[in-house]
């Protein structure tokens, strides 16, 4: 099944980090720690142990995207949504809930529209996409500096390189390269998926870049479909993204995808260390099984890696 592949790639790259066996993917161990407020203070890590995740093998991808399309949301999302408006400034902990209700934008309007697309709802060409000064990360995740001395402004794919695209020459889990925000774990699910581009693409409802510069998701929030719109704009620092670069091939599709997991999460800074049992579940639908690798042997986790891949 495509969803044991998945279980490979995102086990094997954090298996093989412990063996000491290069993997494309690179997962730092302490990405996989976290605690109830999302991160885990440098000097407790070895208290914990680590965990991996991957998709169960009896769970079939197919049938739970079927699932998924009968649950569509409806063209309008709430009928009252101005008691339900949110600032760019109301931060608070319901702020990613109450974005959510308000639903997204209606991109198939924007597209061809020729009106440049700016996303209101996410703190536009501010250091508040990155960090929110009243309620900082107080661990090695701050990303204060970034927001208040390194970010040189926001430019899209085409503002940087004219012949930028969306998936470049084809799919590809080479086409991850992280940034400097501690994400390695949801990178590591995306490169996963990248095994299969057409799973890859739907998650995408746009095939290339539009001059408007909207993107628009279709991503699984708490087992529900939700559809997501950023706009293209990506953090920069003088000639490079701040976080996830481009492929070699010009692809924009992994700073994109990011800059949605940080939507979806509040801001840049709330994405540095998490879960890849999490993210798998909000890209694919699917729900995750966690190994705890510190309790099996080394050989009983390859087991797990060899039938997953069968």
């Amino acid at each position: 099944m495509i969803s044991n592949s998945f279980t490979v790639k995102a086990l094997a790259a954090v298996q093989c980090f412990y063996t000491q066996i290069a993997t494309a993917t690179q997962i730092s161990a302490s990405s996989l720690q976290q605690d109830n407020t999302g991160a885990l203070p440098p000097d407790t890590l070895d208290e914990f142990d680590d965990s991996v995740a991957a998709l169960p093998e009896e769970d079939d991808l197919e049938s739970i995207e079927g699932l998924a399309d009968e649950q569509e949301r409806p063209e309008t999302y709430f009928p009252d949504e101005e008691k339900y408006a949110v600032g760019v400034d109301d931060h608070s902990c319901t702020y990613s809930i109450e974005r959510s209700i308000i639903g997204p934008y209606d991109y198939k309007r924007i597209i061809g529209s020729g009106e440049p697309f700016e996303d209101s709802k996410f703190n536009p060409n501010t250091g508040e996409q990155i960090h929110w000064s009243d309620f900082p990360r107080v661990d090695r995740n701050n990303l204060k500096s970034h927001a208040t001395k390194y970010l040189s402004g926001f430019m899209s794919p085409k503002e940087k390189d004219e012949n930028a695209s969306l998936f470049g020459e084809k799919i590809d889990p080479y086409d991850i390269h992280q940034g400097n925000v501690g994400d390695c774990y949801f990178l590591a699910c995306a490169a996963a998926i990248a095994e299969y581009p057409e799973r890859l693409k739907k998650i995408f409802l746009i095939d290339e870049l539009n001059e408007e510069g909207i993107v628009p998701f279709k991503v699984f929030i708490k087992g529900r479909p939700e559809v997501i719109t950023t706009d293209d704009k990506i953090p920069h620092y003088k000639s490079g993204n701040l976080y996830a670069k481009p492929s070699r091939d010009g692809a924009w599709w992994v700073p994109l995808l990011e800059k949605m997991y940080a939507k979806v999460n509040v801001n840049y800074e709330s994405i540095g260390w998490g879960w890849m049992s999490e993210s798998m579940q909000i890209l694919t639908g699917a729900p995750s099984k966690l190994f705890t690798s510190g309790k099996l042997s080394t050989n009983a986790l390859w087991d797990i890696i060899d039938e997953a891949d069968d």
